[in-house]
C-alpha cells in the first residue's frame, strides 16, 4: 500500500489479515501475496517478512517466544512448561521437584521472557493513544525485568548448559524493551552489542544478527527526516555490512525492509532500486521472491498514483440488487472503499469510516464498497449488523475482484477519493480521510478541475 506513516508500534500481530500483517511503519493492511483465508488468523513474521523495528532485536528473532496473540493463549503455559523441560534436557514429563536449583532458575528465566501480546480486542478495535502508551509501557517494564532475570541467571550459574541462551534472552528482552521507548536502557543495550560482537565464543552468524539490529535503530533514529532516509541507511549500513561478512547473505534482509520502507512512504522509484538491488544478488529464493514482490507492488502503486486526476469509470450491481452508476454521483465527494470481512484492519477503519459518513453524508458525502469477500451471506450479515447503507460491490472472487483487479488494488484497505467532478483525487485517503473529505466537499466544480490542472 501507499500511506505517508508515522512510526508507532511493532506488534506484527496485532491485526488479523489472513495475512502478514506490519504495524512498524505506517498503517497495517491485507496483503494479496500472503492472504489465504477468510478467517482472521495471526501469523508471526518469517525472518525475511520483518518490518523495520524502532529499536533493538525483533521478538520473532533468535528464539524468542511468538508474540502473537494466538501464542499466549490459555495453552500456552502447558505448551511453556513441556518446552523448558525440553530446553533442561527433559523429557517433558519430568517433575520440577527433580530439578536442580539452576534447572529451576532457568525455568524462571523461561517465563519471565515470555514475549508480552497486544489485548485480542484490538484485532477488531483500534486501541486509543491512552491504551496504547499504557500496554507500551507495561510491557517494556516486563521486559526490563526478564532482561535483568535472565541477567542475575548467567551471572549465577556460568557454567550452566543455558548460560549462553540466559544472555541471548538479556539481549533480545532489553530490545524489545527499548522499541517500546524505554530509552533509558538503550546505553545498556549497546554495552551488551558491543560485548557480544568481541565475543569471541559468539559465532558470526549471531554477530551478523547483532549488526542488523543495530543499524536498524540507527537507520530509525533518523525518522525524523523522512522514512526515504531511513530506507537509505537501511541500504548504506547493509552494504558495509556485506564488505565485513560477504558470505551472509540474511543481510540483504536490511535493504528489503528498506526498500518496504520506501514504497510505504511513496517513494517508489527508491524501492524499485532497493529491490531490484536484491533480485540481482545471490540470495536465498525467499529474497528474491520478497523483493520480486515489492518491485511489483511499486510498480502498480505507481500505476494507481498516475490514476489520479483522470475520471473514474464504474458501473456495477450492488449485492442487494441495486444498479450502481459513479456518474449518477456526479456533484458528490466519493469514498471507493477497496475491503473485506476478514481483513483485521479494514475492520479496525470500520469505526472512523462510519464516523466520517455519520457527519458528512448530509453534505454530500458517499461511499462505495468494494468488498473481496467469497461470501455473499457472511457480507450481507455484517452490513446489516453495522448499519453500513452505502452500496456494496460483490463477486464472491476475493483477490480476484474484478474492479479490484480492474484497478491494481493488491493490498487492502485501500481507500480512494473522487471529486465532484467523477475525477480520482486521493489514492491514500485512510490517513485523514474526514478532513480530506471537507476539503473536497468544500470545493466547487470549477476549483475541483483547477486544482487537478495545478496538479497535472
Amino acid at each position: 500500500m501507499v500511506l505517508k506513516p508515522s512510526i508507532k508500534w511493532n506488534l506484527a500481530r496485532a491485526a488479523g489479515c489472513g495475512a502478514v500483517a506490519v504495524i512498524a511503519v505506517g498503517l497495517v493492511g491485507c496483503d494479496q501475496k500472503s492472504s489465504s483465508s477468510d478467517s482472521v488468523v495471526e501469523e508471526s513474521s518469517t525472518s525475511n517478512q520483518q518490518s523495520v523495528t524502532e529499536s533493538g532485536p525483533s521478538p520473532s528473532e533468535g528464539g524468542g517466544e511468538s508474540s502473537t496473540p494466538q501464542g499466549q493463549g490459555q495453552n500456552q503455559g502447558q505448551g511453556n512448561q513441556a518446552s523448558s523441560l525440553k530446553d533442561l534436557g527433559g523429557q517433558g514429563t519430568q517433575s520440577s521437584t527433580n530439578l536442580s536449583q539452576a534447572d529451576k532458575a532457568w525455568q524462571e528465566v523461561r517465563q519471565a521472557t515470555q514475549m508480552p501480546s497486544p489485548p485480542q480486542s484490538w484485532q477488531r478495535n483500534r486501541p486509543t493513544e491512552k491504551e496504547l502508551t499504557e500496554w507500551k509501557q507495561k510491557s517494556a517494564d516486563e521486559a526490563i525485568a526478564g532482561a535483568d532475570k535472565a541477567k542475575e541467571f548467567y551471572k549465577a550459574y556460568p557454567d550452566h548448559p543455558q548460560a549462553s541462551a540466559a544472555k541471548q534472552k538479556e539481549y533480545q528482552m532489553l530490545g524489545f524493551a527499548v522499541q517500546l521507548g524505554a530509552t533509558n536502557q538503550a546505553s545498556r543495550l549497546r554495552e551488551l552489542e558491543k560485548s557480544r560482537l568481541n565475543d569471541p565464543n559468539v559465532s558470526d552468524q549471531e554477530k551478523v544478527k547483532v549488526e542488523m539490529q543495530r543499524i536498524q535503530r540507527q537507520a530509525l533514529a533518523k525518522k525524523d527526516e523522512g522514512l526515504s532516509v531511513v530506507a537509505a541507511e537501511l541500504q548504506e549500513g547493509a552494504q558495509k555490512l556485506l564488505k565485513k561478512y560477504p558470505d551472509k547473505p540474511q543481510i540483504y534482509q536490511l535493504i528489503l525492509r528498506g526498500a518496504q520502507v520506501a514504497a510505504q512512504s511513496g517513494n517508489h522509484d527508491q524501492a524499485k532500486k532497493l529491490a531490484q538491488q536484491v533480485v540481482d544478488a545471490d540470495v536465498p529464493q525467499q529474497f528474491h521472491k520478497m523483493a520480486q514482490q515489492i518491485l511489483s507492488r511499486a510498480q502498480g502503486a505507481a500505476e494507481k498514483q498516475e490514476r489520479v486526476g483522470k475520471p473514474i469509470d464504474l458501473e456495477f450491481t450492488s449485492v442487494r440488487g441495486k444498479k450502481i452508476d459513479l456518474d449518477d454521483l456526479e456533484g458528490k465527494v466519493v469514498l471507493l472503499d477497496f475491503w473485506a470481512t476478514w481483513c483485521g484492519p479494514c475492520i479496525k477503519e470500520l469505526p472512523n469510516v462510519k464516523q466520517t459518513y455519520k457527519k458528512l453524508h448530509p453534505k454530500g458525502f458517499e461511499i462505495v464498497g468494494i468488498s473481496f469477500d467469497s461470501k455473499k451471506q457472511k457480507l450481507l450479515s455484517f452490513i446489516k449488523r453495522e448499519n453500513m447503507t452505502w452500496p456494496q460491490y460483490f463477486d464472491g472472487k476475493k483477490w480476484d475482484n474484478e474492479i479490484g483487479k480492474k484497478y491494481g488494488i493488491t493490498a487492502i484497505p485501500a481507500m480512494w477519493l473522487i471529486d465532484k467532478n467523477g475525477v480520482l483525487r486521493d489514492v491514500n485517503a485512510r490517513q485523514n480521510l474526514e478532513k480530506k473529505v471537507k476539503e473536497l466537499l468544500a470545493e466547487t466544480p470549477e476549483e475541483a478541475r483547477k486544482a487537478v490542472s495545478q496538479d497535472g
